[in-house]
């Protein structure tokens, strides 16, 4: 039996009536970047250090500053957390794109507040559902 880790390619993604483009990735200083964000347009910044803090956060860091504020997290039954766009599944499912394609929301969004959601991180045990906190960069801030 091989230890080789079978490798990803393209043909294992699935097939959809939906016009996918690749992101662009670019340098933190690339002018690209500014220019795609100000046209709300995706962009995967590289080489950049705004996580450089992230390596000291643990539960009890994002505790003290991170506050009792609502954050919105997502449920999910097992460890894939799938990106949808909340506003082209509504298109979908009135028809108006992607015809004859049936979706199936891989995730339930729910706002908690972070003592509850460290709680329930913490408490967590094989069957129950997987968490995923999310946070916008600009409002790191909870009330």
């Amino acid at each position: 039996m091989s230890n080789e880790k079978k490798q990803w390619d393209p043909s294992q993604l699935r097939k959809y009536d939906i016009n996918l483009q690749q992101i662009p990735h670019y340098d933190c200083n690339d002018p690209r970047v500014d220019e795609l964000i100000s046209q709300n347009k995706p962009v995967i910044i590289e080489n950049s250090n705004v996580v450089a803090s992230a390596k000291k956060w643990n539960l009890d860091y994002l505790e003290k500053y991170m506050g009792s504020g609502d954050y919105t997290v997502f449920l999910s039954r097992n460890h894939k957390f799938k990106y949808y766009d909340d506003k082209k599944v509504a298109k979908i499912n009135n028809g108006d794109i992607g015809k004859n394609i049936e979706f199936t929301q891989p995730t339930k969004k729910v706002d908690m507040k972070l003592p509850e959601f460290l709680k329930r991180l913490k408490e967590w045990k094989r069957g129950d559902d997987r968490l995923y906190l999310q946070q916008g960069l600009n409002n790191t801030q909870a009330s």
